[in-house]
């Protein structure tokens, strides 16, 4: 039933929950589909998610490192703030234009 849900949304969010039911996502969406599956992830409880998945991306915050060693890509949480604010006043820009 789970997978039903998922398999209709084109993003799942998993908050909440333990490092291994992340993992646990990524893997029956992996085993029953095609699809890449791309994992993002702020601390150490992302590590096995990260792991998991086709593509993993690490953000490099407060919380330490471990994302980001076992991430395919990293982010500085900085940058990616700055990148948002940017994108959006462009957006926003273009829009009054």
């Amino acid at each position: 039933m789970l997978f039903q849900l998922a398999s209709g949304c084109s993003v799942v969010l998993r908050c909440r929950v333990t490092p291994l039911q992340k993992a646990g996502i990524v893997s029956l969406v992996k085993k029953r589909t095609s699809d890449m599956t791309l994992a993002i992830g702020v601390g150490a409880n992302d590590v096995s998610m990260i792991q998991m998945a086709d593509v993993g991306v690490g953000i490099n915050g407060q919380e330490g490192r471990q994302t980001v060693m076992a991430s395919d890509f990293a982010m500085g949480l900085g940058y990616m703030i700055l990148y948002n604010f940017y994108r959006n006043a462009v957006l926003v820009l273009v829009l009054f234009w």
